[in-house]
C-alpha cells in the first residue's frame, strides 16, 4: 500500500470516529427515538420549564368568588325544616320530628328531607293496607268456616249467635261485646263455639260457677234465723 493510500483510510478512519463522536457521545450507542411530537422539550439555557395553563384558567372569571362565597354562606345557614304529613296518611304525627332530627344531622336539605318523610309513609301505609287485607281475609274465613259447621252453623246460624252473645254479656259486658265485634274475633271458630255452649248452659240454668253450690232445697228459718237453733 502507498503512502498516499494510507494517508486517505487514516482521513478516512479520522472521519468515521468523529462522526460516531458526534452522534453517539455516549459509547457509541444510539437512543431510542420516540414518535414525532412525544419527545421531550429541551428549554433554553438558564431558563426553567414551566407548566403553563390553559389561558382563562389563571383567575376565576368575574363572579365566581363572590358565588363561592354566597355558596359558602349558605352551606354554614342552618335549614329550617318545614315538612308536610302526606294527606290520608297512616303515618304517626311523631315520625315527622323524627325524619327532621335525622336531616339536621346527615344535612339534607328540606326538599330530601320531605322525601324521606314521604318514602316512610309509602312503605307504613303499603304495611299496614297489607295488614288488613290479610286480615279481613282471615275474618271471611272463619265466617264460613262457622257458616258451614254441622253443630253450630246452618239453620242454627242465628239461634248459635244469640246464645254467644247472651254468654259473652252475662260474664264479659256489653263493652267486651263490642271489641269482638269491631276486632272480628266473635267470628274465631274455637272461641263462638265455647261461648254458644255456655249460653246454652245459662239458657238450661245448669251452669254452676267455680266456688257456687249446687241447687238444694233452702230452709227459710236458716236464711232469716241462722243463729237460732231448731228443735
Amino acid at each position: 500500500m502507498s503512502n498516499n493510500e494510507q494517508v486517505e483510510t487514516s482521513q478516512e478512519n479520522t472521519e468515521e470516529v468523529s462522526a460516531a463522536e458526534t452522534l453517539y457521545p455516549e459509547g457509541g450507542e444510539s437512543r431510542e427515538t420516540q414518535p414525532e411530537g412525544e419527545q421531550e422539550k429541551e428549554s433554553p439555557a438558564g431558563e426553567s420549564s414551566k407548566e403553563t395553563k390553559p389561558e382563562g384558567e389563571e383567575k376565576p372569571a368575574e363572579g365566581e368568588e363572590s358565588k363561592e362565597g354566597e355558596a359558602e354562606g349558605e352551606a354554614d345557614k342552618e335549614v329550617e325544616y318545614d315538612l308536610k304529613m302526606p294527606e290520608g296518611t297512616m303515618l304517626e304525627e311523631s315520625v315527622k320530628d323524627e325524619i327532621v332530627s335525622i336531616a339536621k344531622e346527615q344535612g339534607l336539605s328540606n326538599e330530601n328531607a320531605q322525601k324521606l318523610l314521604d318514602m316512610q309513609s309509602a312503605a307504613v301505609d303499603s304495611f299496614k293496607t297489607q295488614a288488613m287485607e290479610a286480615h279481613h281475609e282471615q275474618l271471611d274465613s272463619w265466617y264460613e268456616e262457622l257458616r258451614v259447621d254441622k253443630e253450630v252453623g246452618g239453620d242454627n246460624i242465628t239461634e248459635s249467635a244469640e246464645l254467644a252473645k247472651r254468654a259473652v254479656i252475662e260474664f264479659g259486658g256489653e263493652e267486651f261485646l263490642a271489641e269482638l265485634n269491631d276486632t272480628g274475633y266473635a267470628n274465631h271458630p274455637g272461641l263462638f263455639k265455647m261461648l254458644v255452649n255456655v249460653g246454652r248452659e245459662i239458657e238450661a240454668g245448669s251452669l254452676v260457677l267455680p266456688g257456687a253450690q249446687p241447687n238444694k232445697p233452702v230452709n227459710v228459718a236458716d236464711v232469716f234465723y241462722p243463729t237460732t237453733k231448731q228443735d
